[in-house]
């Protein structure tokens, strides 16, 4: 008798194992493609840097900007069609960088969770597993800023206080200085209650379930913005 219990429950113990092996592959897949992110954020964040300096060069009285073909300063036909596209739709055009293919809106910081990421002022799915997008609104009129729960990312907000500082390095070299007031949990079909605030700044990310989504609402505050050096 007890043999066949022995032996009936060997396949339960194998599907455990499978299971268990599963949970452990997709851990390190997990853990890997986090990496791989991290990485190329840090990269990119250099090129912005890079590419915010040439900018600069370029708004000398001596360079040449009213000819959007010029090579010599970097310009794209992409670059002008995307910027007519959003200057078409309702939120304000913000100044951005162009890096590999993509309209950077600029640089998000938060001290206190050591988060540095580049900002994309274009949202696709694709961007998105690269770095957090603008999601609706603009700096001057309030933003909301989405981004994947990736341990270098987003993923973090699980450690962000009320009190904790913000700080947004825009395209053109401005800083913007935010403190985080609150913290709330939404669900995916609140739309309307994710853009229409008054805050200016929101930043928003999937729970780990994926079923909620996580929001940092942040105050402006003009005296944080000599604590970040780009």
């Amino acid at each position: 008798m007890k043999r066949k219990h022995v032996q009936a429950g060997i396949p339960c113990i194998a599907i455990g194992v499978v299971f268990l092996i599963g949970a452990l592959l997709l851990f390190l897949a997990n853990d890997a493609e986090d990496a791989k992110v991290a990485e190329e954020a840090g990269k990119t964040i250099s090129l912005i840097r890079e590419e915010m300096l040439n900018q600069k060069r370029d708004d000398l009285p001596e360079q040449k900007q009213d000819d959007p073909m010029n090579n010599d300063v970097g310009a794209d036909p992409a670059i002008t069609d995307k910027a007519e596209e959003l200057a078409r739709g309702n939120d304000s055009l913000d100044e951005t960088v162009y890096v590999d293919g993509i309209n950077y809106l600029g640089v998000l910081f938060i001290p206190g969770i050591e988060l540095e990421l580049p900002v994309s002022d274009e949202l696709s799915e694709t961007i998105l597993k690269k770095v957090p997008c603008k999601y609706y609104g603009s700096i001057e009129d309030g933003l909301v800023i989405s981004g994947h729960n990736y341990k270098s990312g987003f993923g973090r907000f699980s450690k962000v206080k009320r009190g904790d500082e913000v700080i947004l390095v825009g395209a053109d070299g401005t800083k913007h200085g935010y403190v985080v007031e609150e913290i709330e949990i939404l669900n995916p079909d609140q739309v309307e209650e994710m853009i229409r605030t008054d805050f200016e700044l929101t930043l928003y990310t999937c729970t780990f379930g994926g079923k909620q989504r996580v929001t940092v609402r942040c105050r402006k505050s003009a005296a944080l913005i000599d604590l970040c050096d780009v």
